[in-house]
């Protein structure tokens, strides 16, 4: 293989994929970390405000820790 397939294959379809891969990752450690300081703050306001939907609120961002850990386990699935 020479330099210039080299290059080729390189910057063709393999460019793409990582970018994707990478970027799907990135993204999902984003949101898991976004998820858990949402988690934190939830927490912190349940124990100042005192409400009938603490449960509910409390139960959505469980939630969100859930997607984002399933988001990152499918992208890293991908890679």
């Amino acid at each position: 293989m020479d330099f210039s397939q080299f290059i080729n294959q390189f910057l063709g379809r393999e460019i793409f994929t990582l970018f994707f891969k990478v970027f799907s990752v990135v993204f999902s450690l984003l949101y898991l970390i976004y998820s858990l300081v949402i988690y934190k703050q939830t927490q912190v306001m349940t124990r100042t405000l005192e409400s009938q939907e603490t449960t509910l609120i409390q139960l959505i961002s469980l939630i969100q820790i859930i997607i984002g850990l399933a988001l990152l386990f499918v992208s890293l699935l991908i890679v």
